[in-house]
C-alpha cells in the first residue's frame, strides 16, 4: 500500500506584484487587480470567464483599511483617499484560491502598492513680510539675507524649490542677486544710501514637478533699508600751555 501524502513539508507558494496609485485618487477607484499566478514562468494571468477563484487579504501593512480586494474578481479598490505624506508604500498579503482546475490550488500573493505624490501642496515662506537692514559700508559679494520656503510635499521634484527675484523697486540693475537654489540674497555692487535708501523686493519660490502645468509657487515681499555709513569720531584737540620763565 502506497501513501498518497508526502512526509516532507511543502514550501509556501508566494508570488509578488506591484501596483502604483496616484495621491488624491477618489475612494471607490480601482487601482489594480491581483493576478492569479500562472504555471512555469511565474508570470501572473488575470481571471477570465469560466474560471473560479477567491481572493482574501490575510495580512500586510494597511492598518487603517485604505484598500479592499474584491473577493471574487481580485480588483483592488480604494476605501479612502490616498495621502502621500501619510503613507507612500503599502503591502497586502492576499490568499488566492484557484478552483479552475481539477485539483484546486492556493497561492499567497504579496501586493506592493506605491503611492505617487501629486504635488498637492504649495510652498510657504517662513516669514512674510521681511525687513532687511544693511549698512552702506557693506562690501560687494557679501550675503544680505537668506529667503527660506518650505514645501510639505514628499521628497523629490515636487518639494524641490527654486527662488527668483521677481521685482525690485526702484530698479537698480546688478545691485542685488538671488541664488536660485539656496535663496541667498547677495550685494552685487557698492551701496549708495543717498541714491537708494530703501528697496522693495518680491521674491518667488516655485516647486519643480515634471509637469510644469502642475507647478505651485508662493511669493514674499521684502523691504531693504540702507543705514548711513558710520563716520569716524573726531579726536579732541589737545591744548598745551607753555609757561614762560
Amino acid at each position: 500500500v502506497l501513501s498518497a501524502s508526502r512526509s516532507s513539508p511543502t514550501k509556501p507558494n508566494v508570488r509578488s506584484m506591484t501596483i502604483t496609485a496616484t495621491e488624491g485618487a477618489a475612494p471607490g477607484s480601482i487601482i489594480g487587480q491581483v493576478r492569479v499566478p500562472g504555471d512555469g514562468d511565474g508570470d501572473g494571468s488575470a481571471v477570465t470567464d469560466g474560471q473560479t477563484a477567491t481572493y482574501l487579504v490575510v495580512g500586510g501593512t494597511d492598518q487603517q483599511g485604505t484598500f479592499m480586494v474584491d473577493r471574487a474578481k481580485g480588483d483592488v479598490y480604494l476605501v479612502r483617499e490616498l495621502d502621500y505624506e501619510e503613507g507612500s508604500r503599502y503591502t497586502l498579503h492576499v490568499e488566492v484560491s484557484d478552483f479552475s482546475r481539477a485539483f484546486p490550488s492556493s497561492h499567497r500573493v504579496r501586493v506592493d502598492i506605491q503611492v505617487l505624490d501629486s504635488n498637492d501642496h504649495a510652498p510657504q515662506f517662513t516669514e512674510d513680510p521681511v525687513t532687511i537692514v544693511i549698512p552702506e559700508s557693506l562690501e560687494p559679494g557679501a550675503s544680505i539675507y537668506t529667503f527660506q520656503a518650505l514645501d510639505q510635499d514628499g521628497s523629490g521634484p515636487n518639494s524641490d524649490l527654486r527662488y527668483t527675484l521677481e521685482h525690485c523697486w526702484p530698479s537698480t540693475p546688478d545691485l542685488l542677486s538671488l541664488h536660485p537654489t539656496t535663496g541667498v540674497l547677495t550685494l552685487g555692487r557698492p551701496l549708495d544710501r543717498e541714491a537708494t535708501a530703501t528697496l522693495y523686493l518680491v521674491v518667488r519660490a516655485s516647486d519643480q514637478p515634471p509637469d510644469p502645468a502642475r507647478r505651485r509657487w508662493a511669493s514674499v515681499t521684502a523691504r531693504v533699508f540702507a543705514t548711513q555709513r558710520s563716520r569716524p569720531e573726531r579726536q579732541p584737540k589737545h591744548v598745551v600751555w607753555l609757561n614762560k620763565r
